[in-house]
């Protein structure tokens, strides 16, 4: 009997290591990780659309500022004022067409090349502040699965030592009666080392 005595205590203490972990701490850690996961996807569609309004003030800026600035520019060089000039002179509508088509297409090139230029250092920005988020998301994801893990594996060493402490007809109360026994022995031992120590 003094075995097994001395077993189950050993067990007990043993067992009772692992922090008592109740059996809903998983689900609420797997809980846990789906708001994040909603809170990443939230987060990135917020950066998006913060970007998306500032792309829209540059487009207008651009539009209301820098086209006709371009337009004023291009049709103020001398080759091309003085033709479009001898094209109003002449009064033919469609030599005029046909001007503007022949340079319409190099024109709209050169303005969406500008607009690109312009919003480059935007989207850059974005990229990065995005990465940067999903880089922190997934280390805060990748934790709470690792803790998701721990505690579903601990959830269940603890329900199986409950089951074995049965088996062997160990309650809870007895094994915190323990426990206190030990401490207290352990307060005494090192007590007595501390006088020893003072004589």
């Amino acid at each position: 009997m003094g075995k097994k005595r001395t077993f189950i205590v050993f067990l007990c203490l043993t067992l009772t290591s692992c922090a008592s972990i109740p059996k809903e701490s998983p689900e609420l850690s797997q809980e846990i990780g789906k708001r994040v996961a909603a809170m990443q996807s939230s987060h990135l569609q917020l950066v998006r659309k913060y970007f998306d309004l500032k792309r829209d003030k540059v487009n207008e800026v651009f539009e209301e500022e820098w086209i006709p600035a371009y337009a004023e520019s291009f049709f103020s060089q001398d080759q091309v004022a003085d033709y479009w000039e001898k094209l109003v002179e002449e009064d033919d509508k469609e030599e005029r067409l046909q001007f503007l088509v022949r340079l319409g297409p190099r024109m709209l090139e050169e303005i969406r090349s500008k607009q690109a230029e312009f919003l480059e250092p935007l989207n850059t920005l974005e990229s990065q502040i995005q990465d940067s988020l999903r880089n922190d998301y997934q280390q805060i994801l990748a934790a709470n699965n690792t803790l998701t893990s721990f505690l579903s594996n601990s959830s269940k060493v603890s329900q199986n030592r409950d089951r074995y402490l049965e088996l062997f007809g160990v309650s809870q109360g007895k094994i915190n009666t323990y426990i206190d026994e030990v401490d207290e022995r352990s307060e005494q031992v090192m007590e007595l080392i501390k006088k020893a120590n003072l004589n």
